[in-house]
């Protein structure tokens, strides 16, 4: 499905894909984020993950846990509670 295709804003978004689609989707899934909204990455090669970490670096964004299994990665992002129309 096109990211395009969805509409609205959500309080937690997931996107379980290779990095390369993560960095060329950013700005929709970040277009997406309900002030204070959570962001869930995963799918990433664990040799990739501090390339993503650093290419989804935003003011509106925080860290709040990274995660390694079986060579594979997860970001957990939340959003500030401001963070609604400064992201674009």
């Amino acid at each position: 499905s096109d990211i395009q295709a969805i509409s609205g804003s959500y309080d937690v978004v997931v996107a379980n894909l290779y990095a390369e689609v993560l960095e060329t989707i950013k700005d929709s899934l970040l277009e997406r984020l309900n002030p204070g909204a959570h962001l869930v990455l995963s799918g990433i090669a664990a040799s990739l993950m501090s390339r993503v970490r650093s290419h989804f670096a935003e003011p509106s964004l925080v860290v709040v846990s990274e995660n390694f299994r079986d060579g594979w990665g997860m970001l957990w992002f939340q959003s500030s509670q401001a963070a609604k129309g400064m992201n674009s």
